[in-house]
């Protein structure tokens, strides 16, 4: 369960570190997002959106051979339920509840031509990218709630079952 845990942390710290610097077409549209900030703004986004996350990848790699301290686990619900609760601030509310034309507008020039997997509602059209950032911030909240309980016994540790190869806890 460790390893799915830091797995995941590490896939998001490099989406969030890399998919505004490294091309990734369709994923990504870097000419727009130079049309729309300077490079500080984009410097200081990544930073911001990275920084929780980072910290958790380093100090659950650090205590990838000891059982995670009780304030690493409030620090990574914290941080996952963060980067959650962000996503749907900025992308599922306005694309399934309350229409935002602003940011429908800045949306559009910033990923109108970007990979997405939803047709276009409100006028937001969540792209692909940020459809896996959104689950991998769940599934990190799903991954430490289950390795926390794992790890103090309320549930067995993490098994592959013989039928289908599928994860189970015990």
């Amino acid at each position: 369960m460790k390893e799915l845990l830091v797995g995941l942390q590490g896939l998001q710290v490099a989406i969030l570190l890399l998919h505004d610097w490294i091309p990734v077409p369709p994923l990504n549209d870097l000419p727009a997002t130079r049309r729309a900030h300077t490079l500080r703004q984009i410097a200081l986004g990544t930073l911001a959106s990275s920084l929780l996350p980072a910290l958790g990848l380093t100090f659950s790699v650090l205590y990838w051979n000891a059982r995670f301290p009780g304030w690493l686990w409030g620090f990574l619900l914290f941080a996952y339920g963060f980067l959650f609760v962000g996503e749907l601030e900025a992308w599922w509310v306005p694309f399934g509840f309350k229409a935002q034309p602003e940011r429908a507008a800045l949306y559009a020039g910033l990923y109108g031509n970007t990979h997405a997997l939803l047709p276009a509602r409100n006028g937001i059209r969540i792209n692909t990218l940020h459809c896996v950032l959104r689950r991998d911030a769940g599934y990190g909240i799903f991954a430490v709630g289950a390795f926390r309980l794992s790890e103090v016994g309320l549930v067995g540790q993490p098994r592959i079952c013989a039928s289908g190869g599928v994860p189970l806890c015990a």
